[in-house]
């Protein structure tokens, strides 16, 4: 089975082929699993083989995944196999309009149909990359904080702790709007 998304998005596609040759960083922009340990090198090199233990977030499951780089064009495309329990061809197409538009397309071809929530979390994958490669790509000071905080502690926190750190920080802003109020309530009644 087939399932592929594509987007049209305002970066280049240089910006994107660096996130998704960093095989290390690619697998953690995937909310579906959480890396345990891996063997993958900078740079990537086509017909290369590498292993990556992964926890599945859903399941539960720990399994071992061999990924083998099938095919590799710079600025172009990317095209890896991941060999495990079930598995997967996943093919990233790059196709530059002008210098800061690109279609980016996320291909997943596997034996057997995936189940409603794989397509939402390959769409999710698809949308995490692309947000990445934004960040990276902008020079703005708030977006280099963004993306200290993303490399540094977010991506290295697996799916289930991501989710428990956002209901904690919105808690704590629900927290922080109630004492404001309850301040402004006492000062002016």
């Amino acid at each position: 089975m087939n399932n592929k998304v594509s987007f049209t998005v305002p970066v280049s596609a240089k910006a994107i082929y660096e996130v998704i040759t960093d095989l290390d960083l690619l697998f953690r922009l995937n909310i579906q699993w959480h890396i345990k340990n891996h063997n993958f090198s900078k740079p990537i090199i086509k017909g290369s083989n590498y292993s990556v233990r992964v926890n599945y977030d859903r399941t539960d499951k720990e399994l071992e995944h061999n990924v083998e780089v099938l095919d590799l064009i710079e600025n172009s495309l990317m095209i890896i196999d991941l060999k495990g329990a079930k598995e997967r061809k996943i093919i990233f197409k790059l196709e530059g309009i002008g210098d800061r538009h690109t279609t980016f397309t996320l291909e997943e071809q596997t034996d057997e149909p995936l189940s409603k929530e794989e397509i939402m979390e390959l769409n999710l994958w698809a949308k995490s990359i692309v947000n990445y490669a934004m960040i990276k790509q902008s020079r703005k000071i708030t977006s280099r904080i963004w993306k200290f905080i993303l490399d540094k502690i977010w991506l290295k926190l697996s799916p289930t702790g991501r989710r428990v750190v956002f209901f904690i920080i919105i808690s704590e802003i629900f927290a922080l709007l109630f004492f404001i109020m309850l301040v402004i309530y006492f000062l002016f009644t």
